[in-house]
Protein backbone atom coordinates (compact mmCIF):
# COMPACT_ATOMS: atom_id res chain seq x y z
CA UNK A 1 0.00 0.00 0.00
CA UNK A 2 1.09 3.52 -0.60
CA UNK A 3 0.60 6.69 1.39
CA UNK A 4 -1.74 7.97 -1.35
CA UNK A 5 -4.04 5.00 -0.75
CA UNK A 6 -4.58 6.01 2.86
CA UNK A 7 -4.85 9.79 2.60
CA UNK A 8 -7.57 10.97 4.95
CA UNK A 9 -8.15 7.53 6.53
CA UNK A 10 -8.03 7.01 10.30
CA UNK A 11 -5.04 4.82 10.99
CA UNK A 12 -4.28 2.25 13.63
CA UNK A 13 -0.65 1.20 13.94
CA UNK A 14 0.68 -2.07 15.32
CA UNK A 15 3.94 -3.09 16.92
CA UNK A 16 5.91 -6.18 15.97
CA UNK A 17 4.39 -8.46 18.64
CA UNK A 18 0.96 -8.18 17.06
CA UNK A 19 2.44 -9.52 13.79
CA UNK A 20 4.53 -12.23 15.42
CA UNK A 21 1.63 -13.57 17.43
CA UNK A 22 -1.25 -12.76 15.10
CA UNK A 23 0.18 -13.36 11.64
CA UNK A 24 2.87 -15.94 12.30
CA UNK A 25 0.85 -17.52 15.15
CA UNK A 26 3.99 -17.87 17.23
CA UNK A 27 3.40 -18.58 20.92
CA UNK A 28 4.89 -16.21 23.50
CA UNK A 29 7.41 -17.80 25.88
CA UNK A 30 5.11 -17.37 28.92
CA UNK A 31 2.40 -20.09 28.99
CA UNK A 32 0.05 -17.72 30.83
CA UNK A 33 -0.04 -15.61 27.66
CA UNK A 34 -0.95 -18.49 25.34
CA UNK A 35 -4.14 -16.69 24.24
CA UNK A 36 -2.16 -13.88 22.61
CA UNK A 37 -1.84 -15.39 19.10
CA UNK A 38 -5.61 -15.84 18.76
CA UNK A 39 -6.30 -12.40 20.24
CA UNK A 40 -3.77 -10.74 17.93
CA UNK A 41 -5.19 -12.52 14.88
CA UNK A 42 -8.69 -11.30 15.85
CA UNK A 43 -7.36 -7.79 16.39
CA UNK A 44 -5.77 -7.75 12.93
CA UNK A 45 -9.10 -8.92 11.44
CA UNK A 46 -11.10 -6.28 13.30
CA UNK A 47 -8.89 -3.26 12.67
CA UNK A 48 -10.00 -1.13 9.75
CA UNK A 49 -7.78 -1.28 6.72
CA UNK A 50 -5.18 -0.05 6.15
CA UNK A 51 -3.17 -0.96 9.23
CA UNK A 52 0.00 1.05 9.62
CA UNK A 53 3.12 -1.02 10.20
CA UNK A 54 6.24 1.02 11.01
CA UNK A 55 9.20 -0.15 8.93
CA UNK A 56 11.30 -0.65 12.08
CA UNK A 57 8.67 -3.13 13.37
CA UNK A 58 8.71 -4.86 9.98
CA UNK A 59 12.49 -5.18 10.26
CA UNK A 60 12.13 -6.81 13.68
CA UNK A 61 9.51 -9.18 12.27
CA UNK A 62 11.60 -10.20 9.24
CA UNK A 63 14.60 -11.01 11.43
CA UNK A 64 12.59 -13.87 12.93
CA UNK A 65 11.23 -15.18 9.62
CA UNK A 66 12.25 -18.46 8.11
CA UNK A 67 14.51 -17.49 5.17
CA UNK A 68 12.58 -19.90 2.94
CA UNK A 69 9.26 -18.10 3.53
CA UNK A 70 10.50 -14.54 4.11
CA UNK A 71 9.68 -13.32 0.58
CA UNK A 72 6.15 -14.74 0.78
CA UNK A 73 5.56 -13.12 4.17
CA UNK A 74 6.92 -9.81 2.91
CA UNK A 75 4.58 -9.96 -0.11
CA UNK A 76 1.59 -10.64 2.17
CA UNK A 77 2.54 -7.73 4.41
CA UNK A 78 2.99 -5.40 1.44
CA UNK A 79 -0.51 -6.31 0.19
CA UNK A 80 -2.27 -5.94 3.54
CA UNK A 81 -0.46 -3.22 5.48
CA UNK A 82 0.78 0.31 4.95
CA UNK A 83 4.49 -0.02 5.74
CA UNK A 84 5.53 3.44 6.90
CA UNK A 85 9.16 4.52 6.65
CA UNK A 86 11.23 5.93 9.47
CA UNK A 87 11.75 9.23 7.66
CA UNK A 88 12.97 12.73 8.54
CA UNK A 89 9.68 13.68 10.23
CA UNK A 90 9.75 10.48 12.31
CA UNK A 91 13.42 11.11 13.16
CA UNK A 92 12.58 14.56 14.54
CA UNK A 93 9.77 13.09 16.66
CA UNK A 94 12.10 10.33 17.90
CA UNK A 95 14.63 12.98 18.94
CA UNK A 96 11.87 14.82 20.84
CA UNK A 97 10.93 11.62 22.67
CA UNK A 98 14.59 10.92 23.48
CA UNK A 99 15.03 14.50 24.75
CA UNK A 100 12.26 13.95 27.29
CA UNK A 101 14.83 12.10 29.42
CA UNK A 102 12.62 9.08 30.05
CA UNK A 103 14.91 6.59 28.32
CA UNK A 104 17.04 5.73 31.36
CA UNK A 105 13.93 5.28 33.51
CA UNK A 106 12.28 3.06 30.88
CA UNK A 107 15.42 0.94 30.51
CA UNK A 108 15.58 0.48 34.27
CA UNK A 109 11.85 -0.14 34.90
CA UNK A 110 11.19 -2.33 31.85
CA UNK A 111 14.55 -4.10 32.18
CA UNK A 112 15.34 -3.67 28.49
CA UNK A 113 18.43 -2.43 26.71
CA UNK A 114 19.09 0.88 25.02
CA UNK A 115 18.71 -0.62 21.51
CA UNK A 116 15.25 -2.01 22.33
CA UNK A 117 14.14 1.37 23.69
CA UNK A 118 15.57 3.06 20.61
CA UNK A 119 13.66 0.74 18.26
CA UNK A 120 10.44 1.27 20.24
CA UNK A 121 10.89 5.04 20.05
CA UNK A 122 11.42 4.77 16.27
CA UNK A 123 8.25 2.67 15.93
CA UNK A 124 6.25 5.15 17.98
CA UNK A 125 7.70 8.15 16.14
CA UNK A 126 6.85 6.61 12.77
CA UNK A 127 3.24 6.04 13.84
CA UNK A 128 2.95 9.63 15.07
CA UNK A 129 4.64 11.06 11.94
CA UNK A 130 2.16 9.21 9.72
CA UNK A 131 -0.82 10.50 11.69
CA UNK A 132 -1.88 7.22 13.31
CA UNK A 133 -4.58 7.71 15.91
CA UNK A 134 -3.49 4.72 17.99
CA UNK A 135 -0.66 2.23 18.38
CA UNK A 136 -1.36 -1.32 19.58
CA UNK A 137 1.53 -2.69 21.66
CA UNK A 138 2.31 -5.34 24.22
CA UNK A 139 5.08 -3.34 25.90
CA UNK A 140 3.68 -1.19 28.70
CA UNK A 141 6.66 1.16 28.64
CA UNK A 142 5.26 2.86 25.53
CA UNK A 143 2.97 4.72 27.93
CA UNK A 144 5.99 6.76 29.04
CA UNK A 145 6.42 8.39 25.63
CA UNK A 146 4.36 11.28 24.20
CA UNK A 147 0.96 10.17 25.38
CA UNK A 148 -0.52 13.44 24.16
CA UNK A 149 0.34 12.68 20.50
CA UNK A 150 -1.09 9.17 20.07
CA UNK A 151 -3.26 6.71 21.99
CA UNK A 152 -1.31 3.68 23.18
CA UNK A 153 -3.53 0.59 23.31
CA UNK A 154 -2.89 -2.84 24.77
CA UNK A 155 -3.89 -6.01 22.98
CA UNK A 156 -7.61 -6.36 23.73
CA UNK A 157 -8.90 -9.17 25.90
CA UNK A 158 -10.93 -12.00 24.42
CA UNK A 159 -14.11 -10.42 25.80
CA UNK A 160 -13.27 -7.07 24.20
CA UNK A 161 -12.72 -8.77 20.83
CA UNK A 162 -15.91 -10.84 20.95
CA UNK A 163 -19.04 -9.45 19.34
CA UNK A 164 -21.20 -7.69 21.87
CA UNK A 165 -24.96 -8.26 21.79
CA UNK A 166 -26.94 -5.30 20.57
CA UNK A 167 -28.77 -3.55 23.41
CA UNK A 168 -32.50 -4.11 23.33
CA UNK A 169 -34.42 -0.93 22.60
CA UNK A 170 -36.44 0.41 25.48
CA UNK A 171 -40.14 0.06 24.91
CA UNK A 172 -41.89 3.36 25.19
CA UNK A 173 -45.63 3.72 25.42
CA UNK A 174 -47.21 4.27 22.07
CA UNK A 175 -48.35 7.75 21.20
CA UNK A 176 -51.92 6.50 20.80
CA UNK A 177 -51.93 4.97 24.28
CA UNK A 178 -50.63 8.20 25.77
CA UNK A 179 -53.24 10.22 23.89
CA UNK A 180 -56.21 8.12 25.01
CA UNK A 181 -55.10 6.90 28.44
CA UNK A 182 -57.35 8.18 31.15
CA UNK A 183 -55.28 9.63 33.92
CA UNK A 184 -58.31 10.67 35.91
CA UNK A 185 -58.02 14.39 35.19
CA UNK A 186 -61.00 16.13 33.72
CA UNK A 187 -60.34 19.24 31.82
Amino acid sequence: MTCAAIKGAALDAIDVHILIWGLRNQLPPDPERASLPARCAKLIEKLPSPILLPSVALGEYLIGCDPDTRDQELDEIARNYFVAPFDDKAAAIAAEIWDNKVVDRVKREAKIGKQAVKADIQILATAIAQGATSLYVEDRHYNNFLQDKIIIKSIPTEAELSPQPEPKPQKSPSAQKELFDDDGDIE
